[in-house]
């Protein structure tokens, strides 16, 4: 009896092994990858003007300078020093449809790029011409670009949408946003392992929670914008990364400041088509740094895998679908510990962040975090499904990166991925200061339902290139782009429906114009969003001040920049207990 359990026992254990090794072999082959033959690519957004791009912005204040990047190897007709060069900026608002300047041509010169140092797919010309122009006095905005160059019968003309912001002065003071984890998707991709919400889309599959996430952060208006990763889902139906990439590049003309856009895993898939040639193609570099005066910022690509892990599979069916790879690696490190040993992606930030030790602030921007939670920096490593399969990654990187961050003492490295915020500090290796590591929520509402995060963004103010709280009610937290939002707690994602700021024009005639402006933040908040195009002439202001004042070239109307600080509303977290802030702003003009 004994012996015919064992048996028994034997052959359901040899089964098992049976069935957990055919279910392994499939589960970690690359059976079920979306096939790429033959995958075509829309026409290239960037095209001869390669820098300043939609998602990296050239920033300016009125009467400063910006130089381009042209890469003309592809235009025919011999390149010559006699080129005339022409540049223009119109405002991308579109209730300033027809406001332009002439930009003044100050110098050209040949030269390798100093945007795009690093290249996967897209082919930068050795030697690119810079074309440096002086900005004229001119509204305070967020400008298309376009360039035009003649010289005999070569002629060159490009534009480029949303990719010059003009702020009011370039100092160590000011403000940014940033947020994370977009995620533009179509709707019913929920499937098993595999819930998302259908919340905030629309029938026609418009990303509604975007707008009405934008509209908060022009509202805001700060000096520019910053989505650390993951804008698309691309992660259901085989070519989805397309259809969803297009939406969410259309969806960023609602954006009235500029912003910087770095790469999650999602954006950089392979599905039907491969997501780091589309990136190059239309966004811009996926490593890159940007100064505003003393301090320093790095936008950071920490997915960094071949390309046949980052292919998107579905296994049995459509039941399960999932990336190869979508935990963070960045390669190139012999000895983690040696930063003199790291190459590729690696050596373009150790060099990027040695020259710039100097600055007063040092910010990097990545998706994945290499520490939080608790030193853990999970977002490198694997994931565990069903006990026993572990997918997503193990890649490399992540002691790199704190080493280099410590080392060349970064003040904030700011990161997504993990759709929750999480926050740890760790000290430079000379103990002069420490690194905050700041991961923070999502833009989107993911599963729906009750969970431990909620859509949000951080604010960011600096003073004088020192930086300010990070956290909005609790150590670490995301300000909410929804009243009813628990910092800290569980929030009913279905239940969030009433802006955690608005300001509705509820009344124009006769020359006056009058907004509702409301704060559900239980924090005060300073919003500079409000913008008036009046005729010229006298005016009053109740509510606000009028930050600027520009004259349009008509000469007829002038645009008026109003400024609203707004006390903390009562905060609540449960739908309908908020006692908001609010305050009338009126402007009225006179003969």
């Amino acid at each position: 009896m004994i012996k015919r359990i064992g048996k028994v026992l034997l052959v359901v254990f040899l089964a098992a092994v049976v069935v957990y090794a055919g279910l392994a072999i499939y589960a970690y082959s690359y059976l079920g990858g979306i096939p790429t033959a033959g995958a075509k690519y829309p026409e290239s957004r960037i095209r001869q003007i390669i820098w300043p791009t939609i998602g990296y912005p050239a920033l300016t204040s009125p009467g400063g300078n910006i130089v381009v990047e042209m890469d003309v190897s592809g235009v025919s007709g011999k390149l010559s020093d006699s080129f005339r060069w022409r540049g223009t900026v119109s405002a991308s608002r579109k209730e300033l449809k027809g406001l332009s300047y002439e930009l003044s041509f100050v110098r050209a010169w040949k030269g390798a790029s100093k945007r795009w140092t690093l290249c996967k797919h897209r082919k930068i010309s050795p030697e690119v011409i810079n074309v440096e122009f002086q900005v004229p006095s001119v509204a305070c905005e967020l400008y298309d670009l376009e360039v035009e160059a003649i010289a005999g019968k070569a002629k060159i003309r490009d534009d480029e949408p949303h990719c010059v912001g003009v702020v009011p002065k370039l100092d160590d003071s000011f403000r940014f946003m940033t947020l994370a984890d977009v995620h533009v998707h179509e709707r019913g991709i929920s499937a098993l392992l595999q819930s998302q919400t259908d919340a905030g889309v629309s029938p026609e599959g418009e990303p509604l929670y975007f707008y009405d996430a934008m509209d908060q952060v022009n509202l805001v208006r700060p000096e520019f914008a910053v989505i650390l990763g993951d804008c698309i889902f691309a992660q259901r139906r085989a070519g989805e990364m397309l259809s969803e990439f297009e939406r969410f590049y259309e969806a960023l003309s609602r954006l009235e400041v500029p912003v910087f856009i770095l790469p999650g895993n999602h954006d950089l898939y392979v599905n039907r088509v491969d997501g780091e040639r589309l990136w190059e193609e239309n966004i811009g570099p996926l490593c890159y740094s940007f100064d505003q005066c003393s301090c320093h910022f790095t936008a950071f690509d920490t997915y960094d895998w071949p390309e046949r892990e980052r292919v998107v599979m579905r296994k049995a069916g459509n039941v399960f679908v999932y990336a190869r790879k979508w935990q963070g690696q960045v390669r190139g490190a012999r000895d983690e510990r040696k930063p003199e040993t790291y190459t590729g992606e690696l050596a373009w930030l150790r060099e990027d962040l040695r020259k710039s030790v100097s600055a007063k602030l040092r910010i990097v921007f990545l998706h994945h975090c290499p520490y939080t939670p608790s030193g853990k920096g999970i977002s490198y490593k694997n994931e565990r499904f069903a006990g026993v399969f572990t997918l997503g990654g193990n890649g490399t990187g992540a002691r790199a990166l704190r080493e280099l961050f410590s080392r060349y003492r970064v003040h904030v490295v700011m990161s997504g991925h993990l759709h929750e915020d999480n926050y740890g500090c760790v000290e430079w290796k000379d103990g002069t200061g420490k690194t905050i590591y700041a991961n923070q929520t999502c833009v989107y509402f993911d599963h729906g339902g009750v969970q431990n995060h909620y859509p949000g963004y951080r604010l960011v103010e600096v003073k004088d290139g020192k930086i300010g709280e990070l956290s909005y009610l609790t150590k670490g937290s995301s300000y909410p782009f929804y009243d009813g939002s628990k910092p800290g707690g569980m929030t009913d994602n279905d239940a969030l429906e009433k802006p955690a700021t608005e300001a509705r024009r509820i009344e124009t005639s006769g020359g006056t114009l009058v907004w509702k402006v409301k704060n559900f933040l239980g924090k005060p908040v300073t919003l500079d969003g409000l913008i008036a195009l009046v005729q010229v002439g006298g005016r009053d202001v109740m509510g606000a001040e009028v930050t600027k004042e520009t004259p349009l070239p008509d000469g007829n109307m002038v645009l008026v920049n109003l400024r609203v600080k707004l006390k903390a509303g009562k905060h609540s977290t449960s739908k309908g207990g908020t006692e908001p802030y609010v305050t009338t702003v009126v402007l009225r003009s006179r003969p």
